[in-house]
């Protein structure tokens, strides 16, 4: 059984090298989705906030 579908890491590639900006790397210098400030309290504090927060309220609207 294949859960991802055949072709998926290909284009999840070729969408990093179009946007960039949208993957900054991590700590280990993997490209990493912008939305990680929501669970990375390292990363929430890099852009200047001092927690990470969650969507809840955007969920529950």
């Amino acid at each position: 059984m294949q859960l991802t579908p055949p072709g998926a890491f290909g284009i999840a590639a070729a969408v990093r090298r179009k946007a960039p900006g949208l993957y900054p790397p991590n700590r280990l210098g993997v490209p990493d989705t912008v939305q990680r400030l929501h669970w990375e309290p390292e990363r929430a504090r890099e852009l200047g906030l001092p927690n990470p927060y969650d969507y809840g309220g955007m969920r529950e609207t």
